[in-house]
């Protein structure tokens, strides 16, 4: 596994037989210039995922989803999780929820992505 932010890293993995990509929250300082992970949006790593998925056609791309993007609720998790899954890309929501057991069900659920 290896993580990337944009296409061109995206790419590289793909070429270099990577399996799996990451899109980790930490482009909140990496690429967007924020002092910590907390303030990247849903938008704002949708936006890099898609990017990532440009160019990585062959390895799996799991995206962290941001800070208070499913503390909040059960419900509000598997919605936000769901607009990835919705993107137009290979992607897998990532497991930050998944230290939470009741949002790692929901978000697992078979029922959730009916």
């Amino acid at each position: 596994m290896v993580t990337a932010y944009d296409a061109p890293s995206g790419r590289l993995a793909d070429a270099a037989g990577v399996d799996i990509v990451l899109v980790g929250d930490s482009a909140a300082m990496v690429v967007l210039g924020y002092d910590s992970t907390v303030p990247a949006t849903m938008d704002e790593m949708l936006m890099l995922t898609r990017a990532v998925t440009r160019g990585a056609h062959r390895p799996l791309v799991v995206a962290d989803m941001p800070f208070g993007s499913f503390q909040i609720s059960d419900e509000e998790a598997l919605a936000n999780a769901i607009r990835f899954v919705k993107t137009p890309v290979r992607t897998a929501s990532s497991s930050k929820a998944a230290d939470r057991r009741s949002h790692a069900r929901a978000l697992s659920s078979e029922q959730a992505f009916r």
